[in-house]
């Protein structure tokens, strides 16, 4: 295909898939728009003072339950029709991933960026790998970086000397449910889509992340 303008990223927790994206997005000169990042970030600004609906949508969020597509899609959209207006496209990771927000959001996607531009990058890792990976996470609270082969108990970012974090969400518990979540809600759509003729490759994310990049690469400029 030529230059993708939208590239769709999906896997479960811990699949590697913001990873993915920024190093995507540097190589096709495409936006990195990452829905969960996004979605915290609002949510971390709820106070007493909020709604009742929002301080639900945060609880929901911090149990590792997926959020109704209304308490998103507008808002997703909303973010995507500006960086189409400016002539970009993008690298989605996170979205979506409910049978509703699908409905509206693809084709969506298929109307701002073309159908033929688009591709779906499905990862693929084991749900043993995805706890383990998730549970040892660490991410900049500067830059969002998710480093890895650190130091034993290093806490400062490598590329912008930020604070490093550990997630709320990634407990193993909470990743249990959010893997739950993924193989109910979020895979199925996906196996649909694929018989739609959009364009779609598989990637193993076990090997080193170099390797995944270049398998990632050679694919999607054969899709």
């Amino acid at each position: 295909m030529s230059a993708p303008r939208a590239i769709i990223i999906f896997g479960p927790p811990g699949s590697g898939k913001t990873t993915l994206a920024k190093y995507l997005a540097d190589q096709f000169n495409l936006v990195h728009y990452d829905t969960g990042t996004r979605i915290e970030k609002k949510l971390s600004e709820v106070s007493a003072s909020s709604s009742v609906e929002l301080k639900k949508e945060k609880k929901l969020f911090l149990h590792g339950d997926i959020l109704p597509a209304k308490a998103i899609l507008n808002m997703v959209m909303n973010d995507l029709r500006r960086i189409s207006r400016y002539g970009d496209g993008v690298v989605l990771s996170g979205s979506p991933r409910s049978e509703k927000e699908a409905e509206k959001l693809v084709p969506f996607l298929e109307k701002e960026f073309g159908k033929d531009r688009i591709v779906f990058v499905g990862l693929k890792v084991s749900p043993k790998i995805s706890i383990e990976r998730n549970s040892k996470r660490l991410i900049c609270s500067v830059c969002g970086a998710s480093p890895i082969g650190l130091p034993k108990n290093s806490r400062i970012c490598p590329i912008c000397l930020g604070k490093l974090e550990r997630r709320g969400l990634d407990n193993p518990e909470t990743i249990k449910i959010r893997l739950w979540e993924y193989e109910e809600k979020t895979e199925p759509i996906f196996r649909a889509y694929r018989k739609q003729g959009l364009a779609f490759i598989d990637l193993d994310t076990t090997p080193p992340p170099y390797k995944i990049f270049q398998a990632a690469l050679r694919k999607i400029k054969k899709a």
